[in-house]
């Protein structure tokens, strides 16, 4: 139940000051404030129902390295793609 509160509380820096602070519902900037809020709901459903963090915890493995390499680079183009379209001037 360590590594849950572990991983619980590092959202906590980050989730609430986008919720409290960037509350932005158009265009793009409509994404960071889903982030915040599906790391408020994370950190949330964690530190109340830990084994939804405990089952998650459970997949992480050796053998399953290629799907944090798969998200990484999702995550990665996505960001690319927003940094394009708001700083590119067409």
């Amino acid at each position: 139940d360590v590594g849950i509160f572990a991983t619980a509380m590092l959202s906590l820096p980050l989730g609430p000051p986008i919720v409290a602070f960037h509350n932005n519902w158009s265009g793009w900037a409509a994404l960071t404030t889903v982030v915040g809020w599906a790391l408020v709901t994370k950190m949330t459903l964690y530190l109340i129902v830990p084994s939804i963090g405990r089952r998650t915890l459970a997949r992480v493995s050796v053998q399953r390295c290629h799907e944090f390499r798969i998200a990484g680079g999702f995550l990665m183009t996505l960001g690319t793609a927003i940094l394009i379209t708001r700083y590119h001037t067409w």
